[in-house]
């Protein structure tokens, strides 16, 4: 993979914020064509040749996720496996990388603690609402409880 210009890896992140391209442009104060150009270029270096960058992320998340048992980060490991490695020991991290996939990337961690034996991690969501992720699978946001994980395990 070619490294992403400064640029590009902004506007990749913003793509993976769920942004559109004319909100991008809007954003940035350059014309949707100009963010059309910099899309190509992201897909061509980051080797995904699909429409979406977010579903390139989606699926680089699920692997992460997914994986029961990571590698540990050694001389000669690739960047997704000391991520992976990374992951396995660092429970708030697995929450962030729940939440991303769940489509709330900018979230905030606030804390992170445990209650009757289950850790919980806590969020300030972008709209100022307290966010918690319960155990590593469940998130109260407002009146909700969602499931994160589905078929992951924790």
């Amino acid at each position: 993979m070619v490294p992403l210009a400064r640029q590009e890896l902004r506007i990749a992140r913003m793509l993976v914020g769920g942004l559109s391209q004319p909100e991008i442009g809007a954003e940035l104060g350059i014309a949707t064509n100009t963010v059309k150009t910099y899309v190509a270029r992201i897909r061509a270096k980051t080797g995904y040749q699909r429409e979406e960058v977010q579903l390139s992320f989606e699926v680089f998340l699920d692997r992460l996720l997914g994986d029961r048992h990571p590698p540990r980060f050694e001389i000669g490991a690739s960047c997704a496996e000391g991520v992976l490695a990374h992951l396995a020991h660092s429970p708030e991290l697995r929450d962030a990388a729940l939440l991303m996939r769940a489509g709330f990337p900018d979230w905030q961690l606030e804390r992170s603690y445990v209650v009757d034996g289950e850790r919980r991690t806590e969020w300030r969501a972008r709209d100022g609402f307290q966010a918690i992720v319960i155990g590593g699978r469940r998130l109260r946001y407002r009146s909700e409880t969602l499931d994160l994980a589905g078929d992951i395990s924790p």
